[in-house]
């Protein structure tokens, strides 16, 4: 295909967010893993808010409009109200489904035959094994260069953990 200006990729993006983000259901538990309405709100709140980048034109407005969809819940949520979590380790733990503040989330239960995936094996640990009582491990997390994690306070949790 030829090469496509930023410009025209922007509006091609956003009318095809704009054209379908009213079809998707709104966000619930039973759609975890799938696209929802608080999705598409977000990802077009981001498309808005980097606007002016891609091209050329500020859309604060727009990105304002969709980032309250998602905060007033017309898109749905997970838990009655899209809310940053009281933990700020909530959103990425285990046991992250009744999190307040997810709108995307990728679905990981044995319960539910959700096994072993790319996303497991890089986030898991690798002692997971024999602790939760499963057949793989993880290479311990992902990992970053050590000036990105020597750039957080010395104080922030996630130094902590």
């Amino acid at each position: 295909p030829p090469t496509a200006s930023r410009e025209e990729v922007f509006a091609f993006i956003e009318q095809e967010l704009l054209d379908n983000v009213e079809k998707l259901q709104p966000l619930s538990p039973q759609l975890i893993g799938r696209m929802s309405k608080a999705v598409g709100y977000s990802i077009l709140s981001e498309l808005y808010l980097n606007a002016e980048v891609w091209s050329g034109t500020p859309r604060w407005e727009e990105s304002i409009t969709y980032a309250d969809k998602v905060i007033s819940g017309e898109g749905g949520s997970l838990t009655g109200n899209i809310a940053l979590d009281q933990d700020p380790l909530g959103p990425f733990n285990n046991t992250n489904e009744d999190s307040p503040e997810n709108i995307f989330q990728f679905p990981f239960s044995r319960q539910n035959d959700f096994g072993y995936s790319w996303a497991s094996f890089y986030m898991g640990f690798s002692n997971m094994t024999a602790a939760l009582d499963v057949n793989y491990s993880g290479n311990n997390a992902f990992v970053v260069i050590p000036t990105a994690f020597n750039a957080y306070q010395e104080n922030d949790i996630r130094k902590q953990e």
